[in-house]
């Protein structure tokens, strides 16, 4: 019975640790979302992404509560066989899961407004790209190159650059990061944003085989 009680109880403190750490993951969601989407676009996709997010707030909420009164049953029951030392989760186990979600959440805030700040500037330049190149077309790249062969003839380790740029970029994750895009800045539509991404990183192996005359070389 003693150890069937205090099992419960540390079954209950895990769920509302891990209840309120959700929640405040999702605050926190909710705050990038109202600061950087300015306003996130109104199609279904956003609306949807909003009321989920929302939704989720009730259920972790509904969840610590079930964790909290599933441990409280169980002190009730420590108590009917004389047993007071339960009663010390009825008087520490909610400050002690708010504070330490609070703790988590300026953390992981602090951190995250960074890199969405990065990655809303990163998304405004490819925006302004893809206009000002008319998609990246081929017209535009060649225009570029031969606005720069001046400049790379006095700089010719920049063309070997691009070579290195686009195997740095092409580790990245680019579904990914069009998630974080639509999650967190509030963009209608993935396959915009993953297509931006992949012509970007694309571009710095096409200016390389452009000016040096070499195939493009396969991604390993």
């Amino acid at each position: 019975m003693v150890l069937e009680v205090y099992g419960t109880l540390w079954l209950a403190l895990l769920g509302m640790s891990f209840s309120a750490f959700c929640f405040s993951n999702t605050i926190a969601l909710l705050i990038l979302r109202k600061r950087f989407a300015q306003p996130p676009a109104p199609v279904p996709l956003q609306k949807g992404i909003s009321i989920g997010l929302n939704v989720a707030l009730g259920l972790f909420s509904l969840f610590w509560v079930y964790a909290f009164w599933t441990g409280a049953k169980a002190v009730v029951r420590a108590m009917t066989n004389e047993d007071f030392i339960p009663l010390l989760f009825l008087a520490f186990s909610p400050p002690f899961t708010l504070l330490v979600s609070w703790i988590l959440f300026r953390i992981s805030m602090r951190a995250r407004s960074e890199e969405v700040a990065q990655l809303s500037e990163e998304i405004h330049m490819l925006d302004a790209l893809k206009i000002a190149s008319d998609d990246w077309s081929d017209a535009w790249r060649t225009r570029e190159m031969t606005a720069m062969k001046a400049q790379l003839a006095e700089t010719p380790e920049r063309i070997a650059g691009w070579l290195q740029d686009w195997r740095t970029k092409g580790s990245q994750r680019f579904r990914g990061k069009a998630l974080r895009v639509v999650l967190l800045l509030g963009k209608p539509d993935y396959h915009v944003i993953l297509s931006m991404l992949e012509k970007n990183n694309r571009e710095d192996i096409q200016r390389w085989s452009l000016m040096t005359g070499k195939d493009i070389p396969r991604w390993k």
